[in-house]
C-alpha cells in the first residue's frame, strides 16, 4: 500500500511537470478516492462536492484550485523555472500556428503591397528620393507613437468583451504578469490578431482613388498601418533570451526595440515607454507625461478610470497643470 502511494505521487508529479510544460489551462488527472481518511483520500477542485465513491474517477481543475499543488507544488516548481513554459490569460488561447492566423496575416501583407503599388511613385531625379526617404522616416517615427498610443489603450481599458480588440486587450494586461510567453509564439501566432485592426483600414485605402490619396500619402498611411503589426514581433524579440542574430543587432543599432528600452516599461505600475517600433518616442512621452494628460482627458469624457491609477493613485496627480 506504501508503495502505491509514493508511486501515484511519483505520477502526480511526472503528469504536473509535463502538463506545465505544455501550458494547458486545465489539467486532467485521476485521483484516487478512498473511504478512509488516509492521504491517498480523492483530491477534488473546490468547486466540486468530495466523491464518496471507491473507483477511479477523473476531474478537471485549475492549478490554482488543485489542493496536491499546495502539497507537491515545490516538486515541480523546482522542475519548471519561471519562463520555461507559456501561461495564458485567456482560455483556449495557444501558441500553435494554425492555417487560419496565416492566411489573416497573409491577406494583412497582402493588402500592404497592393497599396505600395499602387501608389506608383516614379523617381526620376535624385530631388524624387528626398521626398520620398522623409515620407518613410515620417512613417516610422510616427508609427512609432502610434504604437504606444495603441499599448497605452489596451493596457489601461477595454476587456474581453471590448469590440474587435478585446482578445488584444486581454492579452496585453495579462503579458505584465507572463512576459516570457510571447517568447514561445511564431510569427503569424504572435501577430494575427493585431491584423484584425490593420485590414479594413489597409482596404479602404486600397479602394480609394489616386485623386482621392496621393503617391506619397498612400505609402506613409501604408507603412503607419504595417509598422503597426511589425511592432509586435520587435516587442517579442525584447523579451527574448536568444535573439536572432540580425534582430539583436539592430536593437543595439537602436533601430527597432531594445531589452533595455522595454524593459523599463515591466515594472509596476507600468505607466510609460509604452512605444514598442523603436522606441525613440519614449523620452519625450514620460518626460511630457503625456499619457498622463491623456488618462485625465478620458477621464473626464468617459469616467473610466485607467489601470495605472488604479496600482498608483498618486498618477492622477503626475503633470497636472492646475
Amino acid at each position: 500500500m506504501r508503495l502505491f502511494i509514493i508511486a501515484l505521487i511519483l505520477l502526480v508529479v511526472v503528469e504536473r511537470h509535463d502538463a506545465f510544460r505544455a501550458a494547458r489551462p486545465l489539467l486532467r488527472r485521476t485521483c484516487l478516492s478512498s473511504g478512509s481518511t488516509s492521504n491517498s483520500e480523492a483530491r477534488t477542485p473546490l468547486t466540486q462536492a468530495p466523491s464518496t465513491s471507491s473507483t477511479m474517477t477523473v476531474v478537471e481543475a485549475t492549478a490554482e484550485e488543485d489542493e496536491d499543488e499546495k502539497l507537491y507544488g515545490h516538486l515541480y516548481q523546482k522542475k519548471v523555472p519561471i519562463g520555461s513554459a507559456p501561461q495564458f490569460a485567456i482560455a483556449g488561447d495557444s501558441t500553435e500556428e494554425t492555417p487560419y492566423q496565416r492566411g489573416v496575416v497573409f491577406l494583412h501583407f497582402a493588402l500592404t503591397l497592393a497599396n505600395l503599388v499602387h501608389a506608383r511613385y516614379s523617381i526620376t531625379s535624385v530631388m524624387d528620393i528626398l521626398p520620398l526617404a522623409l515620407t518613410i522616416m515620417a512613417s516610422i517615427v510616427l508609427g512609432d507613437l502610434g504604437t504606444g498610443i495603441f499599448h497605452w489603450s489596451v493596457d489601461n481599458y477595454g476587456g474581453i468583451k471590448t469590440p474587435v480588440f478585446g482578445s488584444v486587450c486581454v492579452a496585453f494586461q495579462g503579458h505584465h504578469d507572463t512576459p516570457w510567453t510571447i517568447t514561445f509564439r511564431s510569427f503569424c501566432n504572435n501577430v494575427f490578431k493585431i491584423a484584425y485592426g490593420t485590414i479594413p483600414p489597409l482596404l479602404l485605402l486600397l479602394l480609394a482613388g489616386p485623386t482621392v490619396v496621393s503617391p506619397l500619402a498612400r505609402i506613409f498611411a501604408t507603412l503607419f498601418i504595417n509598422w503597426w503589426l511589425i511592432s509586435q514581433e520587435f516587442h517579442k524579440y525584447s523579451h527574448m533570451r536568444s535573439t536572432p542574430p540580425l534582430a539583436k543587432k539592430l536593437q543595439e543599432m537602436g533601430i527597432i526595440l531594445s531589452k533595455k528600452e522595454h524593459g523599463l516599461h515591466h515594472t509596476s505600475p507600468f505607466e510609460g515607454h509604452y512605444c514598442i517600433l523603436t522606441g525613440v518616442c519614449n523620452p519625450l512621452l514620460d518626460k511630457t507625461h503625456f499619457f498622463r494628460h491623456l488618462e485625465r482627458f478620458f477621464f473626464a469624457i468617459t469616467g473610466n478610470t485607467p489601470n495605472t491609477w488604479k496600482a498608483d493613485p498618486k498618477l492622477r496627480e503626475v503633470g497636472k497643470l492646475f
